[in-house]
């Protein structure tokens, strides 16, 4: 079996002041044109990820992003337009922050771009992790055990229940802790002496199988996902045990909850970040104002977890990791083709990769570096990778 390939792209503006020494990422405000921009950016990078034999390309879905990162508020209607362009490439959200939907809306949307683009979207899900977003519109969410992410996991619960309900049944009603489909009353015409509406039929609804991924980043979702059978995203973040504890835990649980025999790296994506140059030096020196950009941006919603300090802890709020930090946890891989092939090739070995996601596009590199990258990646890296994993 060969192993599947994608690349994750942020999804962000032009910005040309990248680094410790930029400006305050939470200051930015861009012109109409400027984040506009990315879109055909996006367009470029996924010809070329198509031509080079990728199997997917990822973005992720946030809102209201005016500091110009992540800003694609619909994964949905830019895969489907995407598909439109390319031949074989597929087309997913790392993640739809599904309590930002509603679940019908976004089963509708979903069904549309399924169709339009010949099956080529995957639904990647999740619980989402920005306060502006949920409270906006109209949920909730907390990194705490609290009475917040407690309502979040319940509704996301729920709106997955609907979700495949109205993808697989031909009419069906619900009714929830938030959701009542369709309300009491309602009748077919809107007048009251109308024909009951008490089933609710999706129109239209996929006419391909439907993969689900969900983010992997706790033990209860770990329970979750494997119980419900949906396949996970595990992004290397942390030191290697960390990342591997989480990797075997879903691999026992789909075991047990499924009643099958699981194999090692099956139904789980492994996602890195890489940057790859001339020499070791030469790609450190390009891809580090980007990655301390990126965490700028991040360090100032949350401490940055998987990250131990000198004597074992995690990192406090406004603390950042160093380019060197990131490399030595083993998620970021730095340096010329052979040597990114060769930290992918351990960790094809350790984790038995049936899937790998490498993130190769960050804040301030541009559209020609972006398609520099890809195109290194395709021609340099994924052939090995695809004979690679035959043998491992």
């Amino acid at each position: 079996m060969g192993m599947k390939a994608g690349v994750f792209c942020w999804g962000t503006a032009s910005m040309s002041e990248v680094g410790l020494g930029g400006s305050d990422p939470y200051g930015h405000l861009f012109s109409p044109e400027v984040y506009a921009q990315i879109y055909p950016d996006l367009l470029e990078w996924a010809k070329i990820a198509d031509q080079g034999g990728l199997d997917s390309f990822w973005v992720t879905e946030h809102h209201f992003q005016r500091e110009g990162y992540q800003i694609i508020p619909n994964v949905l209607m830019l895969g489907a337009v995407l598909a439109q362009h390319t031949q074989k490439l597929r087309f997913g959200a790392m993640v739809h922050p599904l309590p930002t939907w509603h679940p019908l809306r976004f089963a509708e949307d979903f069904a549309i771009a399924d169709i339009m683009s010949g099956g080529r979207m995957i639904f990647g899900t999740g619980r989402g992790s920005v306060d502006r977003e949920a409270r906006v519109f109209g949920s909730m969410v907390s990194r705490a055990e609290d009475a917040a992410n407690a309502q979040n996991r319940s509704q996301f619960e729920e709106q997955m229940e609907i979700i495949k309900l109205a993808w697989s049944q031909p009419s069906f009603s619900y009714r929830g802790s938030f959701y009542e489909i369709p309300p009491p009353g309602v009748t077919n015409t809107g007048t009251p002496d109308g024909q009951p509406f008490d089933q609710v039929t999706l129109v239209p609804r996929p006419t391909h199988p439907v993969e689900i991924w969900q983010a992997l980043n706790s033990e209860s979702t770990a329970h979750y996902a494997a119980q419900h059978g949906h396949k996970v995203i595990v992004s290397y973040v942390g030191t290697f045990k960390d990342v591997l504890s989480k990797w075997e835990l879903y691999g026992r649980l789909a075991a047990q909850y499924q009643e099958r025999s699981v194999r090692p790296g099956e139904d789980r994506m492994l996602v890195l970040r890489a940057h790859i140059g001339d020499s070791k030096a030469a790609a450190m020196e390009a891809v580090r104002p980007s990655h301390d950009e990126r965490f700028r941006f991040l360090g100032a919603q949350r401490p940055i977890f998987g990250y131990r300090d000198q004597y074992g802890g995690p990192f406090p709020l406004g603390r950042l990791p160093t380019l060197e930090e990131s490399i030595a946890g083993g998620g970021w891989l730095v340096g010329t083709a052979d040597e990114v092939r060769e930290g992918i090739q351990q960790h094809v070995e350790q984790f038995s990769l049936e899937y790998l996601i490498v993130e190769l596009e960050f804040p301030g590199m541009g559209r020609q570096a972006v398609a520099n990258q890809i195109d290194r990646f395709a021609t340099h890296v994924l052939p090995y990778l695809t004979r690679t994993s035959v043998a491992a």
